[in-house]
């Protein structure tokens, strides 16, 4: 019995091998015949199909990596947050003092604005400096380019420390005019003009060169396929991710021409024909919202795009056109210039921060689905 049984197996094991030898032997010739075709087909295939012809995963190109774009994002909130506060303290200071060499012991200085400002401007820098350096957010952060990491850090180090120094000098300065010392000893006058104009100039140096260094790695966006696009939560998703990447590329181009405007700047209508550009291209994304479908999974986005993006465009788009208007038309003075020109800046940075908010959800639930 048991060299039968022996014998059985070496006799199954050759026949199993000559199968396997006849097989291998067919599937050479199909491939050599089908080459052609077989190739080709793997060249169109950019997603598995299931039994019923549905697509399962689909091929999404990215030309910048996650972590870059979230590193970016941060460092923009960072920065307009930053923006925000030490714009205003020089302005305020001009607002409230005026011509240094007008100053008199008998001259009405209250020093509101600027007493503001220098205190709006030490919350931001604590919220930064504990972000970078005390475990917060940005020290949290990697990004996959690592050069750009290294220089994105290195240049936002040496705009904290020119804000820094920016509120250290405009706290005496303060007190002096805050409390009414000026009217008891005018010798400082002066000496804390040059040193507010110094510090200023030192700060949006620093502010320059931080700007400039994002920009040389900001991410190239790329527009959604949405018609080819099979799932419909996904459809939807990405329908929004254009929409505000649209919208942004518009409000930037506006922005940029701001960064650069003042008192004496004579281009109102060349920036009240972006400002047109960018109402009537959001009225189109907003209709294009409204016909996209959405679920019960995804309609938080699209609420989020009515309730919190739609309003931050829309009041962006009204106080920029009429601070614009009324500069052209001679209603804002010089001294009230810069309050004005920060209530625009206030409105993009609202913008900004709800962008930045919804942009990563919506990046994550696309990922995700």
């Amino acid at each position: 019995m048991i060299n039968y049984y022996f014998w059985l197996s070496i006799n199954q094991k050759f026949k199993i091998m000559s199968y396997l030898k006849l097989s291998v032997i067919l599937i050479v010739v199909l491939l050599i015949v089908s080459s052609c075709s077989f190739v080709d087909k793997l060249k169109k295939q950019f997603s598995s199909k299931d039994k019923e012809g549905n697509e399962t995963t689909e091929e999404i190109k990215e030309t910048t990596s996650s972590t870059d774009l979230e590193f970016y994002n941060k460092y923009i909130d960072a920065l307009n947050k930053l923006q925000a506060a030490g714009d205003k303290i020089y302005e305020s200071y001009l607002t409230d003092i005026g011509d240094p060499k007008a100053v008199t012991k008998s001259s009405l200085i209250t020093g509101v604005f600027l007493k503001t400002s220098v205190t709006q401007l030490e919350n931001a820098v604590k919220e930064q400096r504990r972000s970078f350096y005390d475990g917060g957010e940005l020290s949290k952060l990697k990004a996959a380019n690592k050069e750009m990491q290294k220089e994105v850090e290195e240049s936002f180090k040496n705009l904290l420390k020119a804000t820094e120094q920016l509120h250290e000098t405009a706290k005496p300065v303060v007190e002096y005019y805050a409390d009414g010392k000026f009217k008891e000893d005018l010798s400082k006058v002066e000496t804390y003009d040059k040193q507010m104009k110094e510090a200023d100039e030192k700060y949006r140096e620093a502010f320059r060169n931080f700007n400039s260094t994002l920009k040389k790695y900001k991410p190239k966006r790329q527009s959604l396929d949405v018609e080819n696009i099979k799932d419909p939560d996904k459809k939807a998703v990405a329908t929004l991710l254009n929409s505000y990447q649209n919208t942004l590329e518009t409000m930037e181009e506006l922005y940029e021409k701001l960064e650069s405007y003042n008192y004496d700047s004579k281009n109102q209508s060349e920036i009240l024909a972006i400002i047109d550009e960018l109402e009537k291209g959001f009225e189109k994304e907003k209709t294009t919202i409204q016909s996209t479908n959405f679920s019960d999974r995804t309609k938080i986005f699209k609420y989020n795009f009515e309730d919190g993006l739609s309003g931050a465009v829309s009041n962006f788009i009204k106080e920029t056109r009429k601070f614009m208007n009324d500069h052209k038309d001679g209603k804002i003075s010089k001294s009230d210039f810069g309050y004005n020109f920060n209530t625009v800046v206030n409105y993009y940075n609202s913008f900004i921060s709800i962008y930045n908010s919804h942009i990563n959800a919506l990046n994550t639930a696309f990922s995700s689905m």
